[in-house]
């Protein structure tokens, strides 16, 4: 059962360091998808769930910073402005 745990753990904060990688400063490859909004709304949502499954392991996903600065906080407040704007989204 350990390795199991162990085995989880590992795979969420990788699976995690590779999902915040889109939101670091450069968004470019994002937002030249046909639905680059969508696609981020859905990758950040993705990510919400994998931090809520850590969090029942202990692991604290909500506030973790990866090291290029990417973190849920920083995908949500990147994505918010455009909850009431959507047609804002650059294209």
């Amino acid at each position: 059962m350990i390795f199991f745990r162990t085995s989880l753990i590992l795979t969420l904060l990788a699976t995690a360091a590779a999902a915040a990688e889109p939101y670091r400063l450069n968004q470019t490859e994002e937002i030249r998808r046909v639905d680059g909004l969508g696609y981020s709304v859905f990758n950040l949502e993705a990510q919400f769930q994998i931090a809520q499954l850590a969090a029942g392991l202990g692991i604290d996903l909500w506030n973790y910073t990866a090291p290029n600065g990417a973190s849920l906080r920083r995908g949500l407040d990147f994505l918010r402005p455009y909850n009431s704007k959507p047609e804002a989204w650059p294209t």
